[in-house]
């Protein structure tokens, strides 16, 4: 290492130190450009952090860890952004990038070989030189970085189409073509697998290169296989060829624009040709999983390319030998997936001829070798995306034939597990979503409805219950959402350089009544939520409360004993139906029931479980107010009656529970924390909350968890009592931000404060002359709103014949509360104000009774208050009202009734003759009207 007295262009001086610089001794030009020293002081930063991690993977700590473990992305965040600087300057700079990039790497690799050379003579008696491997291990690691790096530069290469890249080609071209030492490497050697992830490197490069210069990787590709099929025939040859087809492994085609398509497929039919006359079985075999790598990105995408001739031409040629080479046992792992590949970038009426043959061979192998049927079912499960998500299926007759022999060939009845057995369930849920895209009645009845036992589960089915919920979800979810059609599923690529590239994850969604009927699941949702309240019901009783840690049968018994043989697959299924909640509750289980089990669940033997029951109690308090209060109450109920009154009982590691217990009390109290807080700041922005004061805070659950909290203070623990004292200030912080909520909620505080006001108005005015009792008005709060009040209000007239006057007249409100209010108000009048009230809406009364054509807003707002004024009447209703005023046969002539009958005779004749009968606000008042009749015809004599 040595140090560089850099000085910098205003005039102050930098030491470096360095053990490569990029030109240690020359001096900085103090007219240098900004650029240019930013560059310069950014190169030196990543070759002395790249020295650095060089050293480091050679250390004895690490010397025998893989490097693509060592030199992994995220380990060195510091690493990784240098990276991400200099792939984002290389837009401007890529030659000089390159230049340095190949100049450092040349000093290095030039220095380990004289290295080499020196060590020649220190070698041990069985021809092995001591530490040989360890400077072969840095010169890979120099290998590693210097690949890193073109990775990252060489996406930027579009953008100078006149610079040379022959230097690049010759350098990964020439990992390629083994050298024997590689050749004949076996596992046994330390960098055997280093060597590999080095090829898998330069395959990388060439396949980022192949993106913007593909004619010539193309050119060199094939006179480096030109080259090769020359050579005498020999293992090493044969081995060069495959190390060469799988550099290409990276390599992906141009889908825009046509012309850059047809490239592609040009040099894939040039393949294929030589894959027909090759007769080397392994040779064959690399070329049909090169072809499958390049291909099944492409049967993603596909569309219209599929009609271009040359792609036609491709299928044709390759069709009938790969379908024959099918059909043999020692070809059939690898061919499979290509016959997949060729169906999938086939033209419609090619499928549909030749997709349903394939499909047999495919169910024939599902029983038979397990990684031969694994590779089975994931070709089918492409063929049913291509059938039934792009190509729609075919006629009626035909799909259900087709989907009926898959279901029957996975989803067998007569038997409890699925075919193929030990693979993973997500496939088979992803052939159901296929189906459902166009089938969905099908998929919910035929497959799902019997996976989940739906009106017969009386036993439980771990494996089928399992695929048939997540199925459910997955459909429901993406209905919900409107998603698009479901991608082709590909493979998870990770790419040597820690690039990854994973399918789009599916958001979820919380699946509501309105929801449903939204979707169109209405008639499956409500059976699936029996079913699953059953299935939830009987995996607590089996695999659930019986696995607890608090349990004493279970303390001194092995866990892994526990929890594997038949009991895995069903805590498997337990664990699906936790994360289900509470996107979907189990219809016939109350709020107390599922937080008590989901409580117990935090404490369960199933790490995994217990992580997942209070993550779903999480996403009650954050996304269901209404079960805040369930929540905190029954978790708080089961730390005191479960957690703490079983410790005696435990051995010292149990007595853990009650710490984890206490701090996932206080993860939901920070979770409600935030809500809050939130719910703060949206109020303060002028977002709407629909979430009224009540549901947001419950102050005697806050109580509760307080009171817990002192009691805790008196654990003898340290940790314990830390974690007390947290709950309590967590328990603080909501009430100050409560606090916070209510004065940000002002609005919603005095609506509330309002309607209480009016109904006890209207519970204790009296009619006529006499004064209110226990009711005063203040009336300089309603003047402060309404300036023109002093027209019907004075002090004096404390009587129910002003209280009405003020509050009818709120009935033509534009806000939907106080309309809201008022109509619950004048529900509660007080029998003996009856008459007053019917004198007040006798404008209303008369004006609903008209049954005339009119302008259609009119007639709308005249249906909205023939609604309230019987959801006024049927409150009246409620309480007996008229049992009281129809006592008295005087009253029962007074004008106000007589009016009134012809109002219940003029809203029968109305619904009667009413044309819009299906509309929603007519049956809103068809609803209330039956109502209020039967309530009335038991109160009148």
């Amino acid at each position: 290492m040595s140090d560089t007295v850099r000085r910098l262009p205003w005039g102050a001086e930098r030491h470096i130190r360095s053990t490569f610089t990029i030109d240690p001794t020359s001096s900085l030009d103090p007219t240098i450009k900004p650029g240019e020293y930013a560059l310069n002081v950014l190169l030196n930063q990543f070759f002395i952090t790249a020295e650095t991690r060089i050293a480091d993977v050679c250390s004895e700590s690490k010397q025998h860890i893989p490097l693509n473990q060592c030199l992994r992305r995220g380990d060195d965040v510091n690493f990784d952004q240098l990276l991400d600087v200099i792939q984002a300057i290389s837009e401007h700079s890529l030659p000089s990038l390159v230049r340095i990039t190949f100049e450092w790497f040349r000093h290095h690799i030039n220095d380990d070989q004289l290295k080499l050379r020196a060590t020649k003579s220190t070698t041990t008696a069985s021809g092995f030189r001591d530490n040989d491997w360890l400077e072969e291990r840095r010169q890979l690691t120099v290998h590693f970085i210097f690949c890193l790096i073109l990775i990252d530069v060489l996406k930027q290469l579009s953008f100078h189409p006149g610079f040379d890249i022959s230097n690049i080609e010759d350098q990964a071209f020439k990992w390629f073509r083994c050298n024997e030492k590689f050749n004949d490497m076996t596992s046994t050697q330390p960098n055997q697998l280093n060597y590999q992830t080095i090829c898998d490197l330069y395959a990388e490069v060439v396949g980022v290169l192949a993106q913007s210069r593909f004619l010539s990787v193309k050119r060199r590709f094939m006179l480096e296989l030109n080259n090769l099929r020359k050579e005498p025939a020999s293992p090493s040859v044969n081995g060069n060829i495959i190390n060469l087809n799988t550099g290409m492994r990276f390599f992906r085609v141009k889908m825009t624009p046509v012309e850059h398509f047809e490239a592609c497929f040009q040099f894939l039919l040039d393949l294929a040709n030589y894959f027909l006359e090759v007769r080397e079985r392994d040779i064959k075999n690399s070329l049909a999983n090169l072809f499958v790598e390049i291909l099944l990105p492409v049967a993603a995408v596909v569309k219209l390319e599929m009609n271009i001739p040359i792609v036609r031409n491709f299928v044709d040629l390759l069709y009938s030998h790969v379908f024959d080479l099918c059909s043999k046992n020692k070809h059939r792992l690898v061919m499979f997936p290509l016959m997949t590949c060729l169906l999938c970038i086939s033209q419609r009426q090619v499928f549909f001829t030749n997709w349903n043959k394939f499909m047999l061979l495919c169910l024939g192998n599902l029983r038979g070798e397990a990684k031969l049927a694994r590779i089975s079912l994931e070709s089918l499960y492409r063929l049913v995306w291509v059938y039934m998500v792009r190509f729609k299926g075919e006629n009626v007759k035909t799909t259900n034939q087709h989907l009926t022999c898959i279901v029957n060939s996975l989803f067998p009845k007569s038997f409890k597990a699925l075919t193929p057995k030990d693979i993973p369930l997500h496939i088979f849920v992803k052939i159901i979503h296929f189906i459902s895209q166009e089938k969905l009645d099908f998929a919910m009845k035929d497959i799902i409805f019997d996976l989940l036992s739906v009106g017969r589960c009386r036993n439980l089915n771990p494996e089928r219950m399992n695929v048939g919920l997540r199925a459910f979800l997955v459909i429901a979810d993406s209905l919900a959402q409107n998603e698009e059609e479901p991608m082709m599923p590909l493979q998870n690529v990770t790419f040597p350089s820690g690039h990854t590239l994973r399918p789009r994850r599916t958001c979820t969604k919380m699946i509501s009544d309105s929801i449903v009927k939204e979707i169109g699941l209405q008639n499956y949702y409500e059976p699936i939520r029996k079913t699953f309240d059953t299935i939830l019901k009987m995996l607590d009783t089996q695999v659930g409360r019986c696995l607890l840690v608090t349990r004493p049968d279970n303390a001194n018994k092995d866990t892994d004993d526990l929890l594997s043989g038949d009991r895995k697959p069903k805590i498997d299924l337990l664990r699906t139906c936790i994360a289900t909640l509470p996107r979907l509750l189990p219809l016939g289980t109350s709020q107390e029931e599922l937080i008590e089990m989901l409580a117990r669940l935090t404490i369960h033997m199933d790490h995994e479980l217990a992580v997942q029951a209070f993550q779903s109690l999480q996403y009650f308090v954050i996304e269901l107010p209404e079960w805040r209060k369930s929540v905190f109450r029954g978790f708080t109920n089961f730390i005191i009656r479960e957690v703490t009154d079983q410790l005696m009982f435990l051995s010292d590691t149990g007595k853990t529970t009650l710490d984890r217990s206490m701090r996932f009390l206080l993860q939901l109290l920070q979770q409600w924390k935030h809500v809050l807080i939130n719910s703060t700041n949206k109020q303060n922005t002028g977002a709407n909350n629909q979430l009224s004061l009540s549901q947001q805070t419950d102050m005697e659950t806050l109580a509760m968890a307080e009171g817990f909290g002192i009691i805790a203070l008196c654990q003898t623990h340290h940790s314990r009592r830390k974690y007390s004292v947290m709950i309590l200030r967590e328990v603080k912080n909501i009430a100050i931000a409560s606090k916070c909520l209510q004065k940000t909620n002002e609005k919603e505080y005095n609506l509330n404060l309002w309607k209480n006001y009016l109904i006890c108005a209207c519970c204790l005015t009296l009619s006529g002359t006499e004064k209110l009792q226990q009711f005063n008005v203040d009336t300089s709060v309603y003047q402060e709103t309404h300036q023109d009040s002093s027209k019907f209000y004075t002090p004096a007239s404390n009587t129910a014949v002003s209280l009405f006057r003020i509050v009818v007249n709120l009935l033509r409100c534009e806000t939907s509360d106080m309309r809201e209010i008022v109509i619950r108000g004048l529900g509660r009048t007080n029998p003996e104000a009856f008459k007053d009230l019917l004198e007040d809406l006798t404008v209303h009364i008369k004006d609903v009774m008209e049954i005339k054509q009119d302008k259609v807003r009119r007639m709308r707002k005249r249906d909205y208050m023939r609604l309230r004024l019987i959801r006024i009447f049927e409150l009246l209703a409620d309480r007996e009202v008229f049992r009281y005023c129809y006592a008295n046969e005087t009253d029962l002539k007074h004008p106000s009734y007589q009016l009134y009958h012809e109002y219940l005779q003029s809203a029968l004749n109305y619904l009667d003759l009413e044309n819009e009968k299906d509309s929603d606000l007519i049956q809103q008042i068809r609803q209330y009207f039956a109502q209020f009749v039967y309530k009335f015809i038991n109160q009148v004599p």
